[in-house]
């Protein structure tokens, strides 16, 4: 075997080796929004700590020792922030990641105006069952006697309506991250 066929069969073998390690098609993980929680208020914004849902597709773990990100909402900056703390997302497996997010009362204003476009989007049913529970504070009993509902359907009326807000709201909900 001549020193040319020896290097090629050595770079071959070495580029196997790492396509199964799984470095050869290295995809995206899928980051879901999965809850909010304020952490502060001040005059000109605050801060909340946002909860994701991170899935790993690939075949080997996701180790990230820094995240630094921006919250993006219709195109608009609605915060930015970093998180510092390790954490890992096993192969081809989800886990939970918290980020602190500050933001500006600015770009609450796209946030506020999606989430008024994705009530209207509601089937009335829904909406009324949404509204009652959250702005009125209506436990599920209260809605189902309200209006005038099983308690189950008033149940599902809600989820449903929980449901398609969350789907309506992760169209426009990107995080853009860069790991390192």
């Amino acid at each position: 075997m001549n020193r040319r066929s020896m290097v090629a069969a050595f770079a071959a073998l070495a580029l196997a080796g790492c396509a199964s390690l799984g470095l050869g098609g290295f995809r995206e993980p899928l980051v879901y929004f999965n809850d909010a929680k304020i952490r502060g208020l001040g005059l000109s914004g605050g801060s909340v700590d946002v909860v994701l849902s991170v899935y790993n597709p690939n075949g080997f773990n996701l180790n990230a020792t820094r995240l630094t990100y921006k919250l993006m909402v219709e195109g608009n900056q609605l915060g930015e922030g970093q998180l510092r703390d390790a954490f890992r997302v096993q192969s081809k497996d989800s886990t939970f990641v918290t980020i602190p997010v500050n933001f500006t009362y600015a770009g609450l204003g796209a946030a506020g105006r999606q989430l008024l476009h994705c009530l209207e989007e509601l089937p009335d049913a829904q909406r009324a069952a949404f509204l009652l529970h959250y702005e009125d504070g209506a436990s599920v009993e209260d809605l189902a006697q309200r209006l005038g509902l099983q308690f189950e359907t008033a149940r599902s009326r809600l989820r449903y309506a929980l449901q398609k807000l969350r789907g309506c709201m992760r169209q426009y909900l990107q995080v853009l991250e860069r790991a390192s």
